[in-house]
This record gives structure tokens, C-alpha cells and sequence, in this order.
């Protein structure tokens, strides 16, 4: 976790299986769940987001905990000068085919609002990103 004022962490996690995602902690202090998700409805897949504002700087684990077995990936992303009292201003759930396109239309109310999307894909190729947006990072 890097440092900085009004710092947020954010985790991304996969389920292959969508056998359900019980918790997220970080330093043994647990994440808020985002409300936020992508199914995947013929493969019975998921994404979700968990948020911790203003964790611990330094590096600690992150626990997720699952319901029964089954396949994750995750992603941990952190930032600072997050809004501490309220940073989730939008969110949203999806569902999408496999081979579909995501677009959306995203409305925030605080000035200076940033957008996160994550999605997932496989080894069958990568993804893009549209107009005003900017990708980050991808891996299959």
C-alpha cells in the first residue's frame, strides 16, 4: 500500500465459478463491498469490487474469503486523494455476454469523480478501451 493523504485501496475479484465472495480484508480489517458487479451469465462467472478507505500504508495481506471452492483471480489497486466520507459516488452491475462489448453512460456528482472499470477476459484476446478512457493494466 503506497502512501499519501485520503488514501483508498480497492480489490477486484474474480470468481470462475460464481460460488460467492463472503469477505475482503486487508490488515485483517474488512472491505467494504462496492456493490458493484459484472456476471457473466453462460459461463457462471463474476467480478466484484471491495473498497477500504484509508488503510494502512506498508505491505499486509489481503484475505478473501469464498464460499466453498473455486477459481479466483483478484487485483488490489490503490490511490490517494480519494474522498474519505463517501468515495463511492457511482457504481453499477452488469451483465454481459461472453464476446460483448461493456458501454454504459456514467453520470457523477462531484467534480473531479474518476471511473474505474475492470472487467475480465481470457486467453482469447485482450481488450480495448473507448474514448475517454484510459487502460491500465490487462492480463489473461
Amino acid at each position: 500500500m503506497g502512501s499519501g493523504g485520503n488514501r483508498i485501496l480497492f480489490v477486484h475479484v474474480y470468481d470462475s465459478t460464481n460460488a460467492g465472495v463472503i469477505s475482503v480484508t486487508y490488515n485483517g480489517v474488512a472491505m467494504t463491498d462496492a456493490g458493484a458487479s459484472i456476471a457473466i451469465p453462460t459461463t457462471s462467472q463474476t467480478l466484484h469490487t471491495f473498497y477500504l478507505v484509508n488503510p494502512a500504508t506498508g505491505a499486509h495481506n489481503v484475505v478473501i474469503t469464498m464460499v466453498g471452492s473455486t477459481g479466483i483471480g483478484a487485483l488490489a489497486e490503490s490511490y490517494s486523494g480519494a474522498l474519505q466520507a463517501s468515495p463511492i459516488d457511482i457504481q453499477g452491475t452488469f451483465t454481459v455476454n461472453p464476446g460483448s462489448s461493456i458501454s454504459t453512460t456514467v453520470t457523477t456528482t462531484v467534480a473531479d469523480d474518476w471511473a474505474i472499470a475492470v472487467t475480465a477476459f481470457d486467453a482469447n484476446g485482450p481488450q480495448t478501451a473507448g474514448a475517454s478512457t484510459t487502460l491500465r493494466n490487462q492480463q489473461a
